[in-house]
């Protein structure tokens, strides 16, 4: 509506818009023990989710925010979820990886031969 109370075609689409995306979306927080605090039950699922899809998540980020939304609203609910499409989507946290790299090295090794590949040398410190 603007000053004088009347409402303009612009108002009642953003409204239908709206009411469309609240009754189509479900938005799902959760953040576990907070930013870049995994648990260990984090990691063993994001190694578990890496072994078995092949696609690497971040522990920071989408690590974290899949296993929540798998442990805790899924199984929760897993009915309304049966046979349904879910979209999960997480724009970013890749170089999360690198913040818990050696705790998830160190879990991948158990399961598979990995290794670490130290193109700096020492360690991994760049030579200026």
């Amino acid at each position: 509506a603007n000053e004088m109370g009347a409402s303009s075609s612009l108002d009642t689409a953003a409204t239908a818009d709206d009411q469309f995306i609240r009754d189509a979306v479900t938005v799902h927080n959760g953040k576990g023990r907070g930013y870049a605090q995994s648990t260990q039950e984090e990691l063993d699922f994001i190694l578990q989710f890496s072994v078995e899809t092949g696609i690497a998540l971040d522990p920071v980020y989408s690590g974290k925010a899949l296993y929540h939304f798998l442990t805790n609203v899924v199984e929760n609910d897993v009915e309304s979820y049966r046979n349904k499409n879910v979209l999960f989507w997480h724009t970013g946290g890749a170089l999360g990886i690198y913040e818990k790299g050696n705790d998830l090295l160190d879990k991948f090794s158990e399961v598979s031969p990995v290794h670490r590949i130290d193109v700096y040398g020492s360690n991994g410190v760049k030579e200026t």
